[in-house]
This record gives C-alpha cells, structure tokens and sequence, in this order.
C-alpha cells in the first residue's frame, strides 16, 4: 500500500461520514477507524512515518470537502439542464498514465 493509497482510505473514511451523517455517524467513525488502523499498521511496519500518515489524512479530508463544496457549483455551471441525469469525471493515475474518466447516464 502506497502513499496514496492511504489518502484513499482516508478519503472513503470521509465520504462515509459526508453521506451517511445523517443515517448514523457510526458510519463515517468506523471507516475512520479503519483508516487509522491501517495509518497505525504502515508506521508499526516501517512503510510510512507519522508525517506521512498526517499529511495524507489531510489530503484525503481536504479534496472530500473540496469535492462537496465544489460539486453544487459544477451542477450548477456546467450541467444546467433540467433533467435528473447522473454525470461523474473522475480524474486517474495508475503510477504510468493520467487521465479522466466520465460517466453520463440520462
């Protein structure tokens, strides 16, 4: 497990709690809890430092709340039709290659 891929777990930890708050916020505290269980393993076994863990669970709760900040404004710019169609882009990298993906259902 990278760098990354801890942002990652930190960010679904996130997303968690930003869609499920409402439902129950046990939700959002056991992804957290997993998240910093897997921050706890990755310093225990020598692969990241304290800073590292820090700075990734940054990252991963910065670009979630900036993800739902920005969406209403998205939806609002760019995608101003009427209709109730699901649109996601989600940007990539697999260690070699970005990119975008998109997803449009109408």
């Amino acid at each position: 497990m990278s760098f990354r891929t801890y942002c990652n777990s930190i960010h679904g930890a996130e997303f968690l709690y930003q869609e499920y708050k409402d439902i129950s916020v046990w939700y959002g505290i056991t992804g957290y809890l997993v998240a910093a269980g897997t921050g706890f393993f990755r310093m225990y076994n020598d692969r990241h430092w304290l800073t590292d863990v820090v700075a990734g669970a940054g990252i991963g709760i910065i670009s979630t709340k900036v993800a739902y900040w920005l969406h209403p404004v998205i939806e609002k710019k760019i995608f101003k039709s009427k209709n109730k169609s699901n649109k996601i882009a989600m940007p990539f990298y697999n260690g070699k290659q970005y990119g975008v993906g998109v997803a449009i259902t109408f």
